[in-house]
């Protein structure tokens, strides 16, 4: 007979080497992906049309003094069946447009391949990837900017990462700062100051019908989020507001059903924006053109400018091979290079 003080050595011995194992089998395993959201205002979705173009939002990092945090730029690409592929490849290898904005993830980075399962993808890169030489910081916001750039591809809820088709304790350290213990990432927009307003739809020259729905995220004071729509000749229809999750510093999404008037017809223009506290002139407008009841319109060239982005906002082409040339032709200005200023700290007269 095992004396009882045996049979309890025993089992504590037993019992460490279970933990043990279980903690070796956990170095590169993954949390539990998060569950679909269900009421989201809005999410990051690039529209694809079939066998053609698709708009394609990318983040990248900006610095500004001792200021940094992403910015969202969109790219129209042309059609592709790997669009994980198409995606880190334009963070790797193209010209951000925002001032100040940059390129971190090294170059020669590619995609392997990559899987999806529940919802998680699952992006195997080239050894290239672990090459980064950046602080702590932009080394989080390069993770979250290829998570947030990934997060567009159609039933993706999160993102994890390999190496070479490994997820050894080199790959679970990165770049040595931050490392990917946390993995899989989900989409955050927290670190997102530029644009202050960006629209998820209505698309430019989508058909739209009452009631319209008004969709996007917003970093603006009080969360107060403005829309009217305009015919073509500039005739406004109707004016109203919405209020976003979330006001400024933070960003939040907003969701507005839009009663239209009855019987319009031909093209109209969106206009969405937020209003100066000091004096109310529009600030940050996102200009889409849609229209009313002409289906052969939607999806052609629009009679004005308009993207989905505040005007002026970088919405680039890639440009043919030997070309230079990569901004938008709509582009009308170039947003400031500096911070958007923490708009909670307004004063209001």
């Amino acid at each position: 007979m095992i004396p009882r003080r045996s049979r309890f050595t025993v089992a504590v011995g037993l019992l460490m080497v279970f933990v043990l194992l279980v903690t070796s089998m956990a170095a590169c395993k993954k949390k539990e992906p998060p569950q679909e959201p269900v009421e989201e205002p809005t999410v990051e979705e690039p529209i694809v049309f079939e066998d053609g173009p698709y708009r394609q939002p990318v983040y990248f990092v900006k610095v500004v003094g001792d200021e940094v945090y992403l910015v969202r730029e969109v790219r129209e690409l042309p059609y592709t069946k790997d669009r994980i592929a198409a995606a880190i490849d334009q963070l790797v290898n193209s010209k951000p447009t925002t001032p100040g904005a940059m390129n971190v993830l090294p170059k020669g980075t590619k995609v392997l391949g990559s899987t999806v399962d529940e919802g998680v993808v699952t992006v195997d890169f080239s050894k290239e990837i672990l090459q980064g030489e950046f602080s702590g910081e932009i080394e989080e916001l390069a993770i979250v900017s290829i998570v947030n750039t990934l997060s567009t591809v159609p039933g993706t809820f999160a993102v994890a990462f390999t190496v070479e088709g490994k997820c050894d304790e080199t790959v679970m350290n990165w770049w040595g700062h931050v490392g990917l213990s946390e993995q899989p990432f989900s989409l955050d927009l927290s670190r997102v100051m530029e644009p202050r307003i960006w629209v998820n739809g209505p698309q430019p020259n989508e058909l739209v019908t009452s009631p319209m729905t008004v969709r996007g995220t917003a970093l603006v004071f009080e969360g107060t989020v403005v829309y009217r729509v305009k015919t073509i000749d500039g005739e406004v229809l109707l004016t109203d507001f919405t209020t976003a999750t979330a006001a400024a510093p933070d960003r939040g999404t907003f969701l507005a059903r839009v009663d239209l008037p009855e019987e319009l017809t031909g093209k109209g223009i969106l206009e969405v924006y937020w209003e100066s506290p000091e004096n109310g002139d529009p600030l940050d407008m996102v200009t889409i053109p849609i229209n009313f009841d002409d289906p052969a319109a939607a999806g052609s060239t629009p009679d004005t400018p308009g993207t989905g982005e505040p005007t002026g906002a970088p919405a680039t082409t890639e440009p043919p091979a030997g070309s230079t040339e990569a901004d938008d032709p709509d582009a009308l200005t170039e947003p400031s290079p500096e911070k958007p200023e923490d708009l909670d700290l307004v004063d209001i007269e």
